[in-house]
């Protein structure tokens, strides 16, 4: 939503996904123009796992500068990735995704909430949002948030020391209960099974209500979302699931589980259990 209200001030265009949930290279080529300055994609969805082909959309993107080069055409363009899903478990190493700027969440790596990095290569030059006194290398003006920054580059730490091991761990256990979810009856895996963030996974329960599951759920003591939960307080049925050509009814039946450092095989188990109660 942040960045659709961005957009609006100029013209862009949204690139369509498959129904894993993945972007068309050709299609992505076919919407850059001679004009285009941006391509920004997130390196992983939040909703149902999906991974994109970053280091694929960065070589095209260099195809096109080359292009350009060789047209004398002297626009700039510049590759952003949203990578706050991904730091756990993915390489995010710049240089060698070959992105220009990378987003990235302190929540989302066990650090503080609000606090987070932009990457920017060098070179590149923003026009600072907030302005003042010129902290953040002019970018972000005000006092900075000195603990936050501290909490968030241990997180950064820690999560670099244990994504391989931890995504490994947790593939195991995901690899477990998407298995023990398709052989339930009515029950669908949304999303890619192959390029996935390890610690997610989405499925439909076909004719269920979203809702009253996650509430059943709850009073077992296990907690699952309907979606995003920076969209938790909005009605409609969640726009990733209708990009990938779910229904809305289907939308509104789709259960998101979100493993962590502390999930085991028995949270697993109770969870395949609770659902076999649950679900109709």
């Amino acid at each position: 939503d942040s960045v659709r209200q961005m957009a609006k001030q100029y013209e862009h265009k949204e690139i369509a996904v498959d129904n894993k949930g993945i972007v068309s290279l050709p299609k992505l080529r076919s919407a850059i123009t001679d004009t285009t300055v941006l391509v920004s994609i997130m390196y992983a969805n939040n909703e149902i796992g999906t991974i994109q082909p970053i280091r694929e959309i960065a070589a095209l993107i260099q195809n096109v500068r080359k292009q350009r080069q060789q047209a004398g055409n002297t626009m700039p363009l510049y590759l952003h990735t949203d990578a706050c899903q991904a730091t756990n478990y993915l390489d995010t190493q710049v240089a060698r995704l070959g992105v220009d700027m990378m987003s990235l969440n302190g929540g989302k790596i066990y650090g503080p909430k609000q606090t987070g990095a932009l990457y920017v290569r060098a070179g590149i030059v923003l026009q600072a949002q907030i302005v003042g006194g010129g902290q953040e290398h002019g970018l972000r003006s005000g006092t900075e948030n000195v603990p936050g920054i501290v909490g968030f580059a241990k997180a950064l730490q820690i999560a670099h020391s244990m994504r391989t091991e931890e995504a490994k761990r947790l593939a195991a256990l995901q690899k477990y209960c998407m298995s023990q979810l398709s052989a339930m009856k009515h029950v669908r895996i949304n999303g890619s099974q192959v390029h996935r963030l390890p610690n997610n996974i989405s499925f439909t329960v076909a004719g269920s209500d979203n809702e009253r599951v996650v509430m059943e759920l709850d009073e077992r003591g296990i907690m699952c979302a309907t979606g995003s939960a920076c969209s938790a307080s909005k009605d409609e049925p969640s726009h990733v699931l209708c990009a990938i050509g779910l229904t809305d009814a289907d939308a509104r039946s789709t259960i998101r589980v979100t493993m962590g450092r502390q999930t085991t095989q028995k949270d697993i188990d109770r969870l395949l259990g609770a659902l076999e109660e649950i679900a109709p």
